[in-house]
């Protein structure tokens, strides 16, 4: 009888053993599912952001050659550029503004995304939405 309580209980701890593990597995399989998808929605925002930053940059240089055609040659010579859409914000002593942007590397045929923030100080008061080239 003795012996029979003894396999009876190893079944039992066995069986449990085994639910956990079944559980355990189920959760682990859960979570990764859900942290690809997580990096699969940020990757695809980061895909978002960098299309809009290149249609900004096109978008700023096309103005840019419309206003100053002799910049075209300019930046055709030059070893890169950078592109960059930019807002900022003066009241009375300090300020500040942030932006993102490009920054085109020509012989490495690379781009690196940027974000830019802007701290000021000084007297002043006001509002601007600006965007700048900088070429090198």
């Amino acid at each position: 009888m003795e012996r029979q309580n003894k396999s009876n209980h190893n079944k039992r701890i066995h069986q449990l053993e085994y639910r956990v593990l079944i559980v355990f597995l189920f959760l682990a399989f859960g979570i990764s599912i859900g942290l690809s998808g997580t990096a699969l929605a940020k990757d695809s925002k980061k895909q978002e952001q960098q299309t809009e930053i290149r249609n900004m940059a096109k978008e700023t240089l096309a103005r840019l050659y419309k206003e100053q055609p002799a910049a075209k040659k300019i930046l055709a010579a030059s070893a890169g550029y950078a592109v960059f859409s930019n807002f900022g914000m003066k009241i009375f002593l300090f300020g500040g503004g942030s932006g993102k942007g490009v920054v085109v590397d020509k012989a490495a045929k690379k781009e690196t995304f940027m974000k830019m923030i802007e701290a000021q100080a000084g007297i002043g008061m006001g509002v601007k939405k600006f965007r700048q080239v900088w070429v090198f």
